[in-house]
């Protein structure tokens, strides 16, 4: 046999003690790679939009400014335990146009309220006793439109959080907007349908008259025509 060298044990202690470093280094930077990877995959990415980055919940990390509040479908979930999916809401823009439609519905609101009082006036006078129910109908419309429409974007400036389909009163400013705003659009229909056919029926009142004139005349000239060849 031959003689085992004095410093053959501490190399290959040495050896070992490299490749366990190296093995631990390997399995630590899988490791890292792998969590990257899983915290990646729990970003939302589907039919609605795609979340560029997400915290170890899932939940999407949103720029200044941004929100998941959106209104019927509520990205940000958070409130019932779930996570933020998207970002979609620009919050400076949403507090211009609901200021902008308060200062339109406070304008418009004394236009309505003088209308809807001449058409009162018109209705109880003498003089226009047939007067169409229509206008007064769709003025009604509009004033419970501008009202809910007011309500809405002054609850939207007061509470951003609050969103329609799981808050009840911007739910209900919301509906009451739509129907007021069908009925409203469906009274003007009918009053312009209204209009039309009268004025058809004056319209051919008036060319049956002047056909009939027309005809009275032909007969007076016939009559004068024949007593002067007699």
């Amino acid at each position: 046999r031959r003689p085992t060298a004095p410093h053959s044990t501490p190399r290959r202690k040495a050896s070992r003690a490299t490749m366990g470093v190296i093995t631990n280094g390997c399995e630590a930077i899988f490791q890292a790679g792998s969590d990257s990877g899983g915290s990646a995959a729990t970003c939302y990415t589907g039919i609605l939009g795609r979340c560029q980055k997400c915290n170890s919940d899932g939940s999407c990390i949103c720029a200044g400014g941004l929100n998941g509040m959106s209104d019927l479908l509520v990205m940000d979930r958070q409130k019932w335990g779930d996570r933020t999916l998207l970002c979609p809401n620009y919050e400076p823009l949403l507090i211009i146009i609901n200021a902008a439609a308060c200062l339109f519905a406070l304008l418009a609101l004394p236009r309505i309220l003088r209308a809807i009082h001449f058409q009162a006036v018109q209705a109880g006078s003498r003089v226009a006793a047939r007067q169409p129910v229509a206008p007064f109908v769709v003025l009604s419309g509009a004033l419970l439109g501008t009202i809910s429409m007011l309500s809405y974007s002054a609850l939207k400036l007061i509470f951003p959080a609050r969103v329609v389909g799981t808050d009840p009163t911007i739910s209900l400013m919301v509906v009451l907007r739509d129907f007021s705003s069908a009925v409203a659009l469906e009274a003007h229909r009918l009053h312009v349908v209204s209009v039309a056919l009268g004025s058809q029926t004056r319209s051919l009142g008036e060319q049956r008259v002047q056909d009939a004139k027309a005809y009275q005349l032909w007969r007076c000239a016939a009559k004068v025509c024949k007593r002067r060849r007699k």
